[in-house]
């Protein structure tokens, strides 16, 4: 049996196939990919998605349900967040994407995405122990405490770095005041939700887009690789510098900087700026990158509910 499972985000589409590995243990990733098409789009100001960014997201899931197709899926699974949960339009979003993959897509509620981002992380055995995780999506930001497979506490709020961009980043270069103000500003509001979650010593995991992106900063790696990116830790120190000089540069200099992919330029601060307030509440010193984030959560709960 062959799975595929479609994450649809705020700021793009995640696919993923996959089948068990020798003997029936662990994966073998047979196609995995993230194609950003901003569904989110000026969803603040207008509370619904904008039709161009709706036909961006159907044009990339057209072209990955045939990536499925030829890999022979025999089982799939569709799943939208903060976005399409938070859009007046959704039900028209949903038809169509359900036409393109021949098969509903699942809304997700802000607990349920928290629960399969953690599903997704404890996958790993290496993160089955205690630990928090904190996936930056673009439109929300899901932290999870969790040990042993088992969740403790879980949140969602809507503060993903698509979110923050249009609020709170008109342009870049972000002068060096205005960025030390948006990072208190952000820690203030964050501060009183993560104080279930302040635990020093705990270990921190993180998902999503922005943090394989500065992990593949640190690394010095000019094309994303997986194997690398996981499980590769970067201090709260190293996060603080590489947003300064991030915020520094404008969106042409951002655009071309080696392995932070183009359309994820213009929200890399903002995405940062959400780990590094919460490394700070959390009085944690360092993050590790995991690329397991949600749609393997999704991928985990679709083998057990239709094994091979």
């Amino acid at each position: 049996m062959r799975y595929a499972v479609y994450d649809i985000g705020s700021n793009s589409v995640k696919f993923l196939v996959a089948e068990r590995g020798p003997e029936g243990r662990g994966l073998r990733v047979l196609a995995e990919k993230s194609q950003a098409t901003r569904l989110a789009e000026d969803l603040i100001a207008t509370a619904e998605l904008k039709p161009t960014a709706v036909e961006r997201t159907l044009a990339v899931l057209r072209n990955l349900k045939a990536k499925a197709d030829a890999l022979g899926v025999g089982a799939s699974r569709a799943v939208a967040t903060s976005a399409v949960r938070d859009a007046g339009n959704r039900k028209q979003f949903l038809k169509a994407a359900a036409e393109v993959l021949g098969a509903p897509l699942l809304v997700l509620s802000g607990d349920e995405e928290a629960e399969g981002v953690y599903r997704g992380i404890a996958s790993d055995p290496a993160f089955r122990g205690d630990l928090t995780g904190i996936d930056v999506g673009g439109g929300s930001v899901e932290w999870i405490a969790g040990r042993d497979g088992k969740i403790g506490e879980r949140m969602s709020l809507p503060v993903g770095c698509v979110r923050l961009r249009e609020r709170f980043i008109p342009a870049y270069p972000l002068p060096r005041e205005a960025l030390a103000r948006f990072l208190a500003d952000l820690q203030a509001q964050l501060e009183p939700a993560l104080l279930p979650y302040r635990s020093p010593g705990r270990p921190i995991v993180g998902t999503g887009g922005t943090i394989t992106a500065a992990a593949a900063l640190d690394l010095g790696l000019a094309e994303f690789d997986g194997a690398r990116i996981h499980g590769h830790s970067l201090t709260l120190a190293r996060l603080e510098q590489m947003i300064a000089e991030l915020a520094a540069l404008d969106l042409a200099a951002l655009e071309k900087i080696p392995g932070l992919p183009a359309k994820r330029a213009d929200i890399v601060v903002p995405g940062l700026a959400v780990f590094i307030a919460s490394l700070r509440l959390l009085g944690a010193d360092r993050i590790t990158a995991s690329i397991r984030g949600l749609r393997y959560g999704i991928l985990d709960a679709l083998m057990e509910e239709r094994p091979a």
